[in-house]
C-alpha cells in the first residue's frame, strides 16, 4: 500500500510491507516532509496497522526534501 502527501499533509510517503519471515509482523517504512504535522502522520499510521492482521509493527522514518522521493530505504 502507498500513501501520497495529498492523503497525509507532512508526509512524502509510506510503503507498507509484511514480512515473510514473519506473519505477526509489519513494517512500514515513512519518508517524511520535515517536521511539519509528523505526530498526526504518525497517528494516521498507527491507526492504518491496525488493519493488519499483525501483532508487531516496525517504523522507520527517513526526514527528506519534499521535492525529493527516495527509492529505496537504507
Amino acid at each position: 500500500m502507498l500513501l501520497h502527501t495529498d492523503m497525509i499533509s507532512g508526509l512524502h510517503y509510506a510503503t507498507f510491507s509484511q514480512s515473510r519471515n514473519s506473519l505477526n509482523h509489519c513494517s512500514i517504512r515513512v519518508c517524511h516532509n520535515h517536521n511539519k504535522n509528523r505526530s498526526r502522520a504518525l497517528t494516521i499510521l498507527l491507526n492504518t496497522c491496525k488493519k493488519f492482521p499483525v501483532a508487531e509493527v516496525s517504523i522507520y522514518i527517513s526526514q527528506r526534501e519534499a521535492s525529493t522521493a527516495p527509492a529505496e530505504y537504507h
